[in-house]
């Protein structure tokens, strides 16, 4: 009885943070769920492509996906999962060769 008092009661905390009926902004609530799954900081969370029940928080350089659940779970991307890096940029053009002396060039 008092495990499902609890677990109501999480449930209307995240519902109620995820639809607005909270002291906090859906982003300022989606930082505060994903604080403890990522290991960081709320303040140090950043909370982007926000869809119903799922977001994308980084922090310290690392995304990852995030749902909300009992409890809300955030998984790492993978590197492989990253937009890929830009392509390299082209060698410099040859430098203009010297001349060679066995082409009858002297001095």
């Amino acid at each position: 009885m008092r495990r499902t008092f609890w677990l109501g009661l999480l449930g209307g905390c995240v519902a109620a943070a995820l639809t607005g009926c909270s002291p906090f902004s859906p982003t300022e609530a989606r930082q505060q769920m994903s604080a403890g799954p990522t290991g960081c900081a709320p303040e140090r969370v950043d909370v982007s492509e926000q869809e119903s029940y799922a977001w994308v928080a980084t922090c310290n350089g690392r995304r990852f996906r995030c749902s909300a659940g009992f409890p809300v779970v955030c998984t790492a991307e993978q590197p492989g999962n990253a937009p890929p890096p830009p392509a390299p940029l082209p060698p410099p053009p040859p430098e203009k060769p010297l001349p060679n002396p066995e082409d009858g060039i002297s001095n």
